[in-house]
């Protein structure tokens, strides 16, 4: 589950495969930053999703308060580079960049940053996983979702922002589902 703002889209994800664990349960905390429309057809086109997309009103002080905390959470963050990016810089390690970084960075134009510190500085499947960015962003509008379980996955999401489509007088507006014919 990602977030997009005007042309770029966020993702917080375990894109390091070097420091990866527990078959990509654990590992380093990494948020990608793509140009939308090229990571949208990567993700149709290339990885064969269907992409679900929930539009939400936000009013310019929310859209102003939701840019400031995108920003202040690059403050405990290094760029890295994905597979590919080393082996054009030179590493003679790399022997393969086909991962999912590698694949972001070349279809999608992904930068990427790990957080140094704070509590998103690993990736963790159970805590702190791919909702971190969606859960602050709602969270900052006053969108607030619980798990019952206490695990929040993409799956919640869906579940909540569909509900909340269907509820008269809601935040989320709009409902779209891309197929590989829209970008055809």
């Amino acid at each position: 589950i990602e977030i997009a703002i005007g042309n770029k889209t966020y993702s917080f994800g375990n894109y390091n495969n070097h420091a990866s664990t527990l078959f990509g349960a654990m590992g380093d905390g990494v948020i990608a930053v793509c140009d939308r429309q090229k990571y949208m057809r990567q993700q149709v086109i290339l990885n064969k999703h269907y992409l679900f997309e929930f539009g939400i009103h936000v009013t310019p002080l929310e859209m102003l308060k939701i840019k400031s905390k995108i920003n202040s959470m690059f403050k405990d963050t290094v760029p890295w580079l994905s597979d590919i990016e080393r082996k054009a810089n030179g590493d003679l390690s790399i022997k393969s960049y086909d991962d999912a970084s590698s694949n972001m960075h070349r279809y999608a134009d992904a930068k990427f940053y790990r957080i140094t510190k704070g509590p998103h500085q690993k990736f963790f499947l159970f805590q702190s996983n791919c909702t971190m960015l969606p859960e602050t962003v709602l969270d900052i509008i006053g969108m607030h979702i619980h798990s019952m379980n206490g695990i929040l996955a993409p799956g919640n999401y869906f579940d909540y922002l569909n509900a909340e489509y269907n509820r008269d007088n809601s935040k989320v507006v709009s409902k779209r589902i891309y197929t590989k014919e829209d970008f055809i």
